[in-house]
């Protein structure tokens, strides 16, 4: 086994082992279910990998799509995992926001021709407002309210 395929059994057997959701993250998504919003997943993590967190975190289902980063042979920055996301959501480009926390997230939106919100908890941390996204996050609990504007 070579040692990319030992990182990824590792990250595999412990997928869950120090991941947790966000506080707020899980009522955010059953609000905008409710509202009428599809929602989907788009992430460089293998798919397989991605819907076993999702699944293990008992989110899975909240999601309309999930593409992988091994899902279509491209990965993001490129646009078209995010677009097909979109699709196979039942979503439409035009009314998207993708809701991400680095530079490829925002390098993937603007590729895309979405709105994109970061936010200020995730890898950068508050320096993300220096990127220029859309709006910035700060709690999940807000997210209905960020998004609103940006789409409708």
């Amino acid at each position: 086994m070579c040692s990319s395929d030992l990182v990824l059994k590792a990250y595999e057997d412990n997928i869950d082992a120090k991941t947790y959701l966000y506080p707020g993250a899980a009522e955010a998504l059953d609000t905008l279910r409710a509202a009428g919003y599809r929602l989907g997943i788009c992430t460089n993590k293998p798919q397989a990998l991605a819907h076993k967190l999702l699944e293990r975190l008992g989110v899975r289902d909240a999601f309309a799509s999930l593409i992988g980063g091994d899902t279509l042979g491209a990965r993001k920055p490129d646009p078209q995992p995010l677009v097909q996301a979109i699709r196979r959501a039942g979503g439409n480009v035009q009314k998207t926001v993708l809701i991400g926390d680095t530079v490829t997230d925002l390098d993937t939106a603007r590729a895309a021709g979405v709105a994109i919100v970061l936010v200020t908890f995730g890898h950068i941390g508050r320096d993300v407002a220096r990127l220029g996204p859309d709006d910035l996050l700060d709690h999940f609990q807000d997210l209905p309210k960020v998004i609103v504007p940006l789409i409708g």
